[in-house]
């Protein structure tokens, strides 16, 4: 992996946080990740539509907030450019509010019509598995 992700790859990080961290903006995940992608975490290895993820989101914010986690927070993008049109993203994301804890994950990203697009999201961790730590560190 390359330590300089190119300008326009963490943008596109930049983008989807924000995204991520403001419900009433879930609809750009449309055009934030491929119709179908493929989700992979430790435990599980699923083909998701996007409209599946979406519907997900609420449900999704309440289990972290349960665990006292507000959202995630980018800290690094780290890029290994595959081809004209792919690469393989590495980032960690710290849980809000305090950032104690880390997580990280892969993505391989698509370049059409001159847009990132994710097409594979590989969690490092399963995230139940984190929030239960947060809760078992804050309580």
């Amino acid at each position: 992996m390359s330590d300089a992700p190119r300008p326009e790859v963490v943008d596109f990080f930049r983008r989807y946080e924000a995204v991520a961290a403001d419900g009433s903006r879930s609809d750009e995940l449309l055009t934030i990740f491929h119709p179908t992608f493929l989700a992979v975490d430790p435990s599980t290895v699923s083909t998701v539509p996007v409209e599946r993820l979406i519907a997900t989101l609420p449900a999704r914010e309440q289990l972290f907030a349960a665990h006292g986690v507000t959202g995630m927070r980018l800290e690094s993008v780290r890029e290994s450019p595959i081809d004209a049109v792919h690469t393989l993203a590495d980032t960690t994301w710290s849980l809000q509010p305090d950032g104690g804890e880390v997580v990280t994950s892969t993505f391989l990203l698509r370049l059409e019509g001159g847009e990132w697009r994710i097409l594979v999201y590989l969690n490092h961790h399963n995230i139940r598995d984190v929030l239960e730590e947060c809760s078992r560190l804050h309580s």
